[in-house]
């Protein structure tokens, strides 16, 4: 009895590892731009993010992000977008960035051609930051 515990036990090991360290990671698709909707209410009426992908689809630029109907802690205005070109790295699959003027992304590829997560919105108008809060996000290609 007890080695069938023990053959039980190895076998859920093993599939832990192979999860965990052998099932694909996903690549987003190289030389494309995503774009997708931020669900944001009570700080805008739409929020819109798209990036692009460069290369072999390791890494990310142009990141933007539109906001229209802003009403954010005394601020308010018709449409804002805001843009960084810098360029940061995709790790397995996964999106961890913090970006001036936009704040921090946070995501997974889920396919070639789609991603989602959050994004920790901090909008700078005329040298003054807001914190818009934390919203789920999700893209895909055009």
């Amino acid at each position: 009895m007890r080695w069938k515990k023990l053959l039980l036990l190895l076998l859920i090991i093993g599939i832990i590892f192979y999860l965990t360290t052998c099932a694909k990671k996903v690549t987003p698709k190289p030389n494309t731009t995503f774009i997708g909707d931020i669900e944001i209410s009570e700080k805008a009426s739409t929020g819109t993010i798209s990036f692009k992908i460069l290369g072999d689809g390791s890494l990310i630029t142009s990141i933007s992000i539109t906001l229209t109907d802003v009403k954010a802690n005394g601020f308010s205005a018709g449409s804002i977008t805001q843009r960084n070109d810098t360029s940061f790295s995709i790790t397995e699959g996964n999106i961890d960035a913090s970006i001036s003027a936009i704040g921090d992304i946070k995501g997974r590829f889920t396919s070639p051609t789609k991603a989602n997560g959050t994004i920790h919105l901090l909008l700078e108008v005329l040298n003054v930051t807001y914190d818009l809060g934390t919203w789920n996000w999700s893209a895909s290609t055009d």
